[in-house]
């Protein structure tokens, strides 16, 4: 949604236009997707809106008794937030 809002070229709404109706985009186009997301800067933002999240969960679980299963959780949101793909 934020890569089309953020769409000025025609190319780049067509390309959305096409995904939306597709319902999907073939794997051979993959590519030009993340080069059209990297170019309007979505791809930063969401990861910055993951890593905000990420911080969110950890304070909330960080009020969790402290145990195996709490230390579970904080180290996975830990892991989700450092992976990079």
């Amino acid at each position: 949604v934020k890569a089309m809002e953020k769409a000025k070229e025609k190319k780049d709404a067509e390309f959305f236009r096409e995904f939306i109706k597709r319902g999907g985009l073939d794997y051979d186009r993959v590519e030009e997707a993340k080069e059209i997301f990297v170019r309007l800067g979505v791809l930063d933002e969401a990861k910055k809106t993951a890593r905000e999240k990420f911080e969110e969960a950890k304070k909330i679980a960080s009020k969790l008794p402290d145990n195996e299963y709490s230390n579970a959780l904080k180290e996975l949101a830990d892991f989700l937030n450092k992976r990079d793909y």
